[in-house]
């Protein structure tokens, strides 16, 4: 395979994960060439020694380009997909090498899979999931768009991510249960039934506590 050139969108964070993924890939062998990053934050100079190439707007231009979307909340990956929509871009998944997904994993675009996660056969990640540090996903799990997985969360078997939802740092995820789409998870939470759309649960066992406006 040559040299595949990535442009990392978001310059926070997430955007440093991105490329310490991306670096960490080619350490292992591959080529994957991080030339800059775009961030409509103009006081985000440079990051890790990469460039910041201009605003979102710039991949307008370079529809040749790879491109990374590093941003973990999912409103916001969401609303930053519907601006470059138009542009009919090329979104890569990357791996880190220490983590564990499995050949039966049906990977989307613009997958993030951090180091040292894990999933398991048969399990669908959905474009633009993000799946974090030592996070583990188990076997035949349906992860829908733009779910975000904090570090160390644990998603048994059979458990259903809708669209955007958050699952917080250590949050445990009992088997067949269904997360709604846009729900958020609460750091350390336990979940035995599922979670409603649009709400916010804590606890073990998790209850809910809030909930979102459309």
């Amino acid at each position: 395979m040559g040299v595949v050139s990535v442009v990392v969108v978001g310059a926070g964070d997430y955007g440093r994960t991105a490329l310490e993924i991306a670096r960490a890939i080619n350490a292992d062998g591959k080529k994957v060439k991080v030339v800059g990053f775009l961030d409509d934050d103009p006081s985000k100079r440079a990051m890790q020694s990469c460039p910041r190439l201009g605003d979102i707007s710039w991949a307008a231009k370079h529809p040749e380009m790879s491109y990374v979307l590093a941003i973990a909340n999912p409103a916001s990956k969401r609303s930053i997909i519907e601006r470059l929509e138009a542009f009919k871009l090329k979104y890569l998944a990357l791996v880190h090498p220490t983590a564990t997904v499995l050949d039966s994993v049906r990977l989307g675009s613009g997958v993030l899979v951090n180091a040292g996660a894990r999933v398991v056969h048969d399990t669908t990640l959905g474009d633009f999931v993000s799946v974090n540090l030592n996070a583990t996903v188990g076997h035949d799990c349906m992860i829908d768009e733009f779910v975000t997985i904090a570090p160390g969360a644990n998603i048994a078997g059979r458990v259903h991510l809708e669209t955007g939802a958050l699952i917080g740092m250590n949050a445990t995820i009992l088997q067949n249960v269904t997360i709604g789409s846009w729900a958020t998870v609460g750091a350390g939470a336990v979940v035995m039934k599922d979670v409603p759309a649009r709400t916010v649960v804590f606890g073990n066992p998790a209850r809910v506590v809030d909930h979102k406006q459309e």
